[in-house]
Protein backbone atom coordinates (compact mmCIF):
# COMPACT_ATOMS: atom_id res chain seq x y z
CA UNK A 1 0.00 0.00 0.00
CA UNK A 2 1.10 3.55 -0.77
CA UNK A 3 -1.16 6.59 -0.78
CA UNK A 4 -4.62 5.61 -1.93
CA UNK A 5 -6.65 8.81 -1.52
CA UNK A 6 -6.06 12.48 -2.30
CA UNK A 7 -8.02 14.91 -0.13
CA UNK A 8 -8.28 18.51 -1.40
CA UNK A 9 -8.49 20.55 1.80
CA UNK A 10 -9.42 24.23 1.80
CA UNK A 11 -7.00 26.43 3.74
CA UNK A 12 -8.05 29.38 5.88
CA UNK A 13 -7.22 31.73 2.97
CA UNK A 14 -9.20 29.73 0.43
CA UNK A 15 -6.46 27.72 -1.27
CA UNK A 16 -6.40 23.97 -1.84
CA UNK A 17 -3.91 21.94 0.16
CA UNK A 18 -3.36 18.36 -1.01
CA UNK A 19 -3.39 15.67 1.68
CA UNK A 20 -2.36 12.19 0.55
CA UNK A 21 -3.87 9.39 2.64
CA UNK A 22 -3.27 5.66 3.03
CA UNK A 23 -7.00 5.28 3.52
CA UNK A 24 -8.69 3.84 6.57
CA UNK A 25 -6.42 1.81 8.81
CA UNK A 26 -8.49 -0.16 11.31
CA UNK A 27 -6.72 0.99 14.44
CA UNK A 28 -7.18 3.38 17.31
CA UNK A 29 -3.53 4.27 17.23
CA UNK A 30 -2.45 7.88 16.70
CA UNK A 31 -1.93 8.62 12.98
CA UNK A 32 1.25 9.89 11.38
CA UNK A 33 1.00 13.27 9.65
CA UNK A 34 3.98 13.79 7.35
CA UNK A 35 5.40 17.20 6.44
CA UNK A 36 8.00 17.42 3.64
CA UNK A 37 11.07 19.55 3.08
CA UNK A 38 11.31 22.97 1.47
CA UNK A 39 10.80 21.96 -2.17
CA UNK A 40 9.73 18.36 -1.56
CA UNK A 41 6.34 16.64 -1.67
CA UNK A 42 4.40 13.73 -0.21
CA UNK A 43 6.34 11.40 -2.54
CA UNK A 44 9.11 11.35 0.06
CA UNK A 45 6.77 9.44 2.37
CA UNK A 46 5.53 6.77 -0.02
CA UNK A 47 7.76 4.06 1.46
CA UNK A 48 6.57 5.00 4.93
CA UNK A 49 2.97 4.89 3.71
CA UNK A 50 3.65 1.39 2.41
CA UNK A 51 4.42 0.37 6.00
CA UNK A 52 1.19 1.83 7.40
CA UNK A 53 -0.43 -1.50 8.15
CA UNK A 54 2.77 -2.93 9.63
CA UNK A 55 3.03 0.13 11.88
CA UNK A 56 -0.66 -0.13 12.72
CA UNK A 57 -1.19 3.52 11.88
CA UNK A 58 -2.85 5.69 9.30
CA UNK A 59 -0.31 7.75 7.35
CA UNK A 60 -1.24 11.12 5.83
CA UNK A 61 1.26 13.32 3.97
CA UNK A 62 0.80 16.93 2.91
CA UNK A 63 2.00 18.80 -0.15
CA UNK A 64 2.68 22.25 1.25
CA UNK A 65 1.21 25.17 -0.71
CA UNK A 66 3.19 25.83 -3.85
CA UNK A 67 4.31 22.22 -4.11
CA UNK A 68 2.94 19.03 -5.63
CA UNK A 69 -0.84 18.93 -6.01
CA UNK A 70 -1.45 21.97 -3.77
CA UNK A 71 -2.32 25.41 -5.10
CA UNK A 72 0.36 27.91 -6.03
CA UNK A 73 -0.25 30.99 -3.89
CA UNK A 74 1.19 34.44 -3.29
CA UNK A 75 4.96 34.26 -2.67
CA UNK A 76 4.60 36.02 0.68
CA UNK A 77 2.43 33.14 1.90
CA UNK A 78 5.24 30.60 1.59
CA UNK A 79 6.14 30.76 5.27
CA UNK A 80 6.31 28.17 8.07
CA UNK A 81 3.56 30.04 9.93
CA UNK A 82 1.11 29.85 7.03
CA UNK A 83 2.11 26.25 6.35
CA UNK A 84 1.39 25.44 10.00
CA UNK A 85 -2.12 26.85 9.52
CA UNK A 86 -2.51 24.54 6.52
CA UNK A 87 -1.45 21.50 8.55
CA UNK A 88 -4.00 22.33 11.23
CA UNK A 89 -6.67 22.74 8.53
CA UNK A 90 -5.87 19.25 7.24
CA UNK A 91 -6.03 17.78 10.74
CA UNK A 92 -9.45 19.34 11.27
CA UNK A 93 -10.85 18.47 7.83
CA UNK A 94 -9.79 14.82 8.08
CA UNK A 95 -10.79 14.48 11.74
CA UNK A 96 -7.34 13.23 12.66
CA UNK A 97 -7.11 14.61 16.19
CA UNK A 98 -3.63 14.83 17.76
CA UNK A 99 -1.01 13.35 15.41
CA UNK A 100 2.58 12.21 15.45
CA UNK A 101 4.19 14.76 13.14
CA UNK A 102 6.92 13.44 10.85
CA UNK A 103 8.75 16.52 9.64
CA UNK A 104 11.62 16.54 7.15
CA UNK A 105 13.71 19.71 7.24
CA UNK A 106 11.19 22.56 6.56
CA UNK A 107 8.43 20.20 7.72
CA UNK A 108 10.15 19.92 11.09
CA UNK A 109 10.21 23.70 11.41
CA UNK A 110 6.47 23.74 10.71
CA UNK A 111 6.02 21.13 13.44
CA UNK A 112 7.85 23.43 15.89
CA UNK A 113 5.55 26.32 14.96
CA UNK A 114 2.53 24.12 15.70
CA UNK A 115 4.07 23.11 19.04
CA UNK A 116 4.11 26.77 20.04
CA UNK A 117 0.71 27.72 18.60
CA UNK A 118 -1.37 24.61 19.29
CA UNK A 119 0.53 21.99 21.33
CA UNK A 120 -2.62 19.91 21.78
CA UNK A 121 -2.50 19.01 18.08
CA UNK A 122 0.69 17.01 18.63
CA UNK A 123 1.07 13.57 20.20
CA UNK A 124 4.75 13.21 19.33
CA UNK A 125 7.21 13.92 16.54
CA UNK A 126 9.90 12.53 14.31
CA UNK A 127 12.22 15.23 13.00
CA UNK A 128 14.23 14.29 9.93
CA UNK A 129 17.51 16.23 9.82
CA UNK A 130 16.27 19.36 11.53
CA UNK A 131 16.67 20.47 15.11
CA UNK A 132 17.33 23.34 17.52
CA UNK A 133 19.64 25.24 15.14
CA UNK A 134 20.02 25.37 11.35
CA UNK A 135 23.55 25.38 9.98
CA UNK A 136 23.94 28.18 7.44
CA UNK A 137 26.29 26.11 5.26
CA UNK A 138 23.50 23.77 4.37
CA UNK A 139 21.01 26.53 3.58
CA UNK A 140 23.48 28.21 1.24
CA UNK A 141 24.15 24.89 -0.47
CA UNK A 142 20.42 24.29 -0.94
CA UNK A 143 19.93 27.76 -2.41
CA UNK A 144 22.76 27.20 -4.86
CA UNK A 145 22.00 23.63 -5.88
CA UNK A 146 18.20 23.81 -6.12
CA UNK A 147 17.90 27.41 -7.24
CA UNK A 148 20.21 26.93 -10.23
CA UNK A 149 19.18 23.39 -11.27
CA UNK A 150 18.20 23.26 -14.93
CA UNK A 151 15.11 21.31 -16.03
CA UNK A 152 15.97 17.68 -16.88
CA UNK A 153 15.66 16.57 -20.49
CA UNK A 154 14.46 13.06 -19.61
CA UNK A 155 14.46 10.63 -16.71
CA UNK A 156 18.08 9.55 -17.23
CA UNK A 157 19.06 13.22 -17.15
CA UNK A 158 17.02 13.70 -13.94
CA UNK A 159 19.05 10.95 -12.30
CA UNK A 160 22.28 12.58 -13.44
CA UNK A 161 21.21 15.95 -12.07
CA UNK A 162 20.33 14.76 -8.57
CA UNK A 163 23.42 12.57 -8.42
CA UNK A 164 25.71 15.41 -9.50
CA UNK A 165 24.27 17.73 -6.88
CA UNK A 166 24.10 15.31 -3.96
CA UNK A 167 26.74 12.59 -4.42
CA UNK A 168 28.86 14.08 -1.61
CA UNK A 169 25.84 14.05 0.71
CA UNK A 170 24.84 10.45 -0.05
CA UNK A 171 28.00 8.40 -0.61
CA UNK A 172 26.19 5.20 0.41
CA UNK A 173 23.65 5.44 -2.43
CA UNK A 174 23.76 2.85 -5.20
CA UNK A 175 22.15 3.24 -8.63
CA UNK A 176 18.78 1.97 -7.42
CA UNK A 177 18.84 4.57 -4.64
CA UNK A 178 19.54 7.34 -7.12
CA UNK A 179 16.72 6.14 -9.35
CA UNK A 180 14.29 6.22 -6.43
CA UNK A 181 15.54 9.66 -5.34
CA UNK A 182 15.02 11.10 -8.81
CA UNK A 183 11.49 9.70 -8.97
CA UNK A 184 10.71 11.35 -5.64
CA UNK A 185 12.26 14.66 -6.72
CA UNK A 186 10.41 15.25 -9.98
CA UNK A 187 6.82 15.02 -11.13
CA UNK A 188 6.09 13.59 -14.56
CA UNK A 189 4.06 15.27 -17.30
CA UNK A 190 3.63 13.41 -20.59
CA UNK A 191 6.43 11.10 -19.49
CA UNK A 192 8.87 13.95 -18.91
CA UNK A 193 10.28 14.87 -15.46
CA UNK A 194 9.37 18.39 -14.33
CA UNK A 195 9.65 20.38 -11.14
CA UNK A 196 6.41 20.62 -9.21
CA UNK A 197 7.53 23.36 -6.85
CA UNK A 198 6.76 27.04 -7.41
CA UNK A 199 10.17 28.77 -7.82
CA UNK A 200 8.90 31.51 -5.48
CA UNK A 201 9.15 29.02 -2.60
CA UNK A 202 12.90 29.64 -2.69
CA UNK A 203 12.55 33.42 -2.38
CA UNK A 204 12.94 33.23 1.39
CA UNK A 205 16.53 32.05 0.92
CA UNK A 206 17.57 35.12 -1.08
CA UNK A 207 18.76 37.12 1.93
CA UNK A 208 21.02 34.38 3.30
CA UNK A 209 24.72 35.08 3.76
CA UNK A 210 27.72 33.14 5.03
CA UNK A 211 28.13 35.94 7.57
CA UNK A 212 24.85 34.97 9.25
CA UNK A 213 25.33 32.52 12.15
CA UNK A 214 23.31 29.36 12.63
CA UNK A 215 19.59 30.10 12.88
CA UNK A 216 18.43 29.35 16.45
CA UNK A 217 15.18 27.45 17.01
CA UNK A 218 15.78 26.43 20.62
CA UNK A 219 12.50 27.74 22.04
CA UNK A 220 10.17 26.11 19.48
CA UNK A 221 12.29 22.95 19.55
CA UNK A 222 11.94 22.62 23.32
CA UNK A 223 8.20 23.21 22.99
CA UNK A 224 7.97 20.29 20.54
CA UNK A 225 10.18 18.14 22.79
CA UNK A 226 7.53 18.23 25.53
CA UNK A 227 5.99 15.32 23.64
CA UNK A 228 7.93 12.16 22.67
CA UNK A 229 10.47 13.04 19.98
CA UNK A 230 12.88 11.18 17.72
CA UNK A 231 15.50 13.21 15.85
CA UNK A 232 17.13 11.66 12.78
CA UNK A 233 20.42 13.03 11.44
CA UNK A 234 22.21 12.17 8.23
CA UNK A 235 25.85 11.38 8.95
CA UNK A 236 26.98 13.95 6.37
CA UNK A 237 24.31 16.56 7.08
CA UNK A 238 25.26 20.22 6.71
CA UNK A 239 21.90 21.39 8.14
CA UNK A 240 21.79 19.58 11.50
CA UNK A 241 25.12 19.58 13.34
CA UNK A 242 26.34 16.98 15.80
CA UNK A 243 26.20 19.67 18.48
CA UNK A 244 22.52 20.27 17.77
CA UNK A 245 21.87 16.54 17.93
CA UNK A 246 23.58 16.43 21.33
CA UNK A 247 21.37 19.30 22.52
CA UNK A 248 18.30 17.34 21.44
CA UNK A 249 19.35 14.53 23.76
CA UNK A 250 19.65 16.95 26.70
CA UNK A 251 15.94 17.80 26.40
CA UNK A 252 14.90 14.16 26.26
CA UNK A 253 14.74 13.42 22.54
CA UNK A 254 15.74 10.04 21.18
CA UNK A 255 18.28 10.32 18.34
CA UNK A 256 19.50 8.22 15.45
CA UNK A 257 22.29 8.88 12.95
CA UNK A 258 21.82 7.52 9.43
CA UNK A 259 25.16 6.35 8.11
CA UNK A 260 26.20 7.19 4.56
CA UNK A 261 23.51 9.82 4.05
CA UNK A 262 23.27 13.58 4.37
CA UNK A 263 20.43 16.09 4.22
CA UNK A 264 17.85 14.74 4.45
CA UNK A 265 17.95 10.97 5.02
CA UNK A 266 15.58 8.83 3.01
CA UNK A 267 12.80 7.35 5.13
CA UNK A 268 13.34 3.70 4.32
CA UNK A 269 15.24 0.60 5.41
CA UNK A 270 16.95 0.86 8.79
CA UNK A 271 15.47 4.33 9.35
CA UNK A 272 11.95 2.89 9.27
CA UNK A 273 13.04 0.15 11.68
CA UNK A 274 14.26 2.80 14.13
CA UNK A 275 11.06 4.79 13.68
CA UNK A 276 8.95 1.68 14.29
CA UNK A 277 10.80 1.02 17.57
CA UNK A 278 10.24 4.63 18.65
CA UNK A 279 6.56 4.60 17.69
CA UNK A 280 5.75 1.21 19.22
CA UNK A 281 5.02 2.39 22.81
CA UNK A 282 3.05 5.42 21.63
CA UNK A 283 -0.72 4.97 21.49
Amino acid sequence: MTFTTLHPVCSVDGNIIAAHDTGPVETRRVPLLCLPGLTRTARDFETLAGQAEALGRRVVAIDFRGRGASDRTAPESYTPAREADDVLAVQTALGLGPCILVGTSRGGIVAMVIAVQRPGAIAGSVLNDIGPAIDMRGLLRLRSSIGTRRPPEDFADAVRLVKAGLAHQFPAFDEDDWLAYAKATFAFENGKPVSDCDPAVLSGLSALSSKIPAIPLYGPFKALAKRPMLVLRGEHSDILSQESLAFAETVGAATYTVEGQGHAPVLGGAVLDRMAAFLSPLN
